[in-house]
């Protein structure tokens, strides 16, 4: 999927058809860019949720503000955009339940909090894309309710 800025085509995400690794291909210097993918904006919401890919920040920014960090890391010009989008909100973490989702919503929790900003996460055992709203819905509020702990 290609991601365009202002018109002009700035970076892109393939996903692998099968079992192939890494499941996600980005092009090269994503993560300096600053580049995220909003999948919503909904201004009457308080949160904003982080997802791996593409199509589960569509899903998801169905109902919330979503946005892809197109992989598992958060770097600093990616926290900086998400700032400049969302501002200074409740983050949920909604990373795929694999290793490397793991290890990236550990690290990215640690990037958040050392800005002060109040993080939440969602363990689930499919992607974010997997689920319907409802089901969606149901996870969030659960990750609302939850003590504010990994």
């Amino acid at each position: 999927m290609p991601l365009l800025s202002q018109g002009s085509w700035v970076a892109y995400q393939a996903r692998a058809l099968s079992s192939q690794q890494p499941k996600y291909l980005n092009s090269s210097g994503i993560s300096e860019i600053g580049s995220i993918f909003v999948g919503g904006i909904h201004t009457s919401c308080t949160l904003a949720i982080a997802v791996e890919d593409i199509l589960s920040a569509l899903r998801v920014g169905r109902l919330y503000n979503a946005f892809s960090t197109l992989g598992t890391t958060l770097s600093p010009a990616k926290l900086s955009m998400c700032l400049k989008v969302f501002g200074r909100t409740t983050f949920v973490l909604w990373l795929d339940p694999d290793k490397a989702g793991l290890a990236g919503r550990r690290k990215m929790r640690r990037v958040l909090e050392m800005q002060g900003l109040d993080v939440r996460y969602i363990h689930s055992e499919r992607d974010p894309k997997d689920y319907t709203d409802a089901e969606v819905a149901q996870f969030v509020s659960a990750a609302m309710e939850m003590p504010n702990k990994c």
